[in-house]
């Protein structure tokens, strides 16, 4: 069987932020998925297109955000696309997504709940276990964190454990 074309969705969020040391803060300065694509040593045959939306902590995400969003699902050629984005209201974009149209395609949601940059983050298996989901799920909108893929109405984020959970 052929590998698909993927289409990797960059919206930002904790996934792509940088520290500033003299700010002491974490902040945008440009997408890591170039580099978490090498260090996650993807197949080589894997035929990934990155899509450059925007940069921005989910939770200064607007509508206007989530239908730009939604309409570059629908305007991708591929069948299989993963969005890199924030945890905290991933889950309304995938509602938005599922909303205004699926059109028989494989979507994956994905963030990590620490910034690349950190030795402990979970952003390379985020981003591997999404790369599996999106040509292992039948159509439609999901999300993929901890280990797991959800159907977008089946999961929640639990703050407190800082992990997605069934709903």
């Amino acid at each position: 069987m052929p590998n698909p074309a993927i289409d990797i969705l960059i919206c930002g969020g904790t996934i792509d932020k940088t520290y500033f040391p003299e700010r002491e803060v974490f902040d945008f300065e440009k997408t890591h998925i170039n580099e978490l694509l090498t260090n996650a040593r993807l197949s080589t045959s894997l035929n990934v297109n990155l899509r450059f939306l925007f940069l921005r902590d989910s939770l200064d995400m607007d509508e206007a955000d989530r239908a730009r969003i939604s309409r570059a699902c629908r305007e991708s050629l591929s069948r299989h696309i993963i969005i890199m984005h924030g945890t905290s209201t991933m889950i309304q974009t995938a509602k938005r997504i599922n909303d205004e149209f699926t059109g028989g395609k494989n979507i994956v949601l994905f963030g990590a709940l620490l910034p690349y940059e950190l030795t402990r983050s979970d952003a390379l298996f985020s981003l591997g276990a999404a790369m599996m989901a999106v040509q292992l799920v039948e159509p439609g909108v999901y999300v993929s964190m901890n280990g797991r893929v959800w159907a977008f109405d089946q999961v929640a984020k639990d703050e407190e454990a800082a992990m997605f959970v069934d709903l």
